[in-house]
């Protein structure tokens, strides 16, 4: 796994701080995905979307639950999971392990599969060239960021490719008015819209020929 550090942004360990004791395995239920990470394994399956030229992206990671599941796929299929996440969440406790610790831990058996950049979304710097077909965007809540967001997501997405964004159509109306300010926007290069209204998922699909199911599975 290679980080990407910000230069713009707070290291996670103070000059102070040295050789914490290793931590002790993170339970399952402490790392937990959810969002509900099958819905987009099913979904990059049935469009054949491991099967398509790009890697995966990840616009924020929480503790990394979603991301060892498509990391375990990525490296059925010689792919790459790129994250972007500053890893600034409070988890409320002192002496526990931070949120880059634990996530590290989650993910730690398919890290070779794994690009971290440490990094706001808003300054992260992916190198050129690097296109997705799968992305998924669940960051800042803030309405500019997830436009921020959605439009970082759909340069890089392959035409065919598909991208999803949580917090849709939940408790938090303005997510919800801002993504629909972007499907308006990029009307005309969208494919299909698919909506999991019990998980609050927004799955957008990007216009083009490209799509997994049209190319060949060698």
């Amino acid at each position: 796994m290679y980080t990407f550090e910000s230069t713009s942004l707070l290291q996670f360990a103070s000059a102070a701080r040295v050789s914490p004791p290793a931590l002790p395995p993170i339970e399952t239920s402490e790392a937990d995905d959810l969002t509900g990470y099958e819905v987009f394994i099913d979904l990059i399956r049935r469009e054949r979307l491991d099967r398509m030229a790009g890697d995966f992206l990840e616009i924020g990671c929480c503790l990394g639950g979603g991301t060892a599941k498509l990391a375990k796929l990525a490296t059925s299929v010689d792919k790459q999971v790129w994250v972007i996440d500053p890893f600034d969440t409070n988890l409320s406790s002192e002496a526990g392990p931070t949120q880059e610790e634990i996530f590290r831990q989650v993910t730690a058996p398919w890290s070779a599969s794994i690009q971290v950049l440490k990094q706001d979304s808003t300054r992260a710097r992916l190198p050129d060239g690097l296109r997705f077909g799968f992305a998924f965007a669940d960051g800042n809540r803030d309405p500019v960021r997830v436009k921020s967001d959605f439009q970082l997501v759909w340069r890089r997405l392959l035409p065919g490719g598909w991208a999803g964004f949580h917090d849709y159509g939940g408790d938090l109306p303005d997510v919800t008015a801002a993504l629909d300010s972007m499907l308006e926007q990029y009307a005309a290069e969208i494919g299909r819209v698919e909506k999991i209204e019990d998980r609050w998922i927004l799955l957008v699909q990007k216009r083009g020929e490209a799509s997994g199911k049209d190319q060949s599975s060698s």
